[in-house]
């Protein structure tokens, strides 16, 4: 029945998002670091270079959207995971359940036991990849970038 394939295709998806998670926590967690450094230091190049050398000014703006449009993405893509798992228990619960065959149910009930658990993928383990997180790195990006500028200036 398409309730089953639905079943099947879900669990096909949890082990793709879990593998996923395996060979990319890492990446992940590196890309992660690299944008808050990349954020601190190319403000403080921006700074230092000032609108004299307009052209050395707008590289280091452009390589520094080009890297925060970069992480957005994924963390854009990790929230979007978790919001959408998240609905699975609820879409479930308000299906017309009760006038299913009582094999369902008992199929709809592992479902939504199965989906209490939101799949995600995290930077490292550490952080889960959500828009949450891409804005901490933005913030210590800046706060790094604050304590960097003062020095230098």
């Amino acid at each position: 029945t398409k309730f089953k394939n639905a079943i099947r295709k879900h669990i096909r998806l949890m082990g793709y998002s879990g593998r996923m998670e395996n060979i990319f926590k890492e990446y992940f967690l590196v890309q992660n670091l690299a944008v808050t450094v990349e954020l601190c230091l190319n403000a403080v190049m921006m700074t230092v270079v000032g609108v004299q050398q307009i052209t050395l000014l707008i590289t280091f703006l452009a390589y520094l959207m080009l890297a925060l449009v970069n992480a957005y993405i994924y963390c854009y893509l990790g929230n979007e995971l978790i919001i959408q798992s998240q609905g699975i228990a609820l879409a479930a619960y308000e299906s017309t359940w009760t006038s299913w065959p009582v094999d369902l149910q008992k199929d709809l009930l592992i479902v939504i036991l199965a989906a209490q658990r939101p799949l995600k993928l995290s930077a490292g383990g550490m952080a889960l990849l959500c828009i949450q997180t891409f804005s901490q790195a933005l913030y210590n990006g800046y706060s790094i970038f604050a304590v960097l500028n003062d020095a230098v200036n």
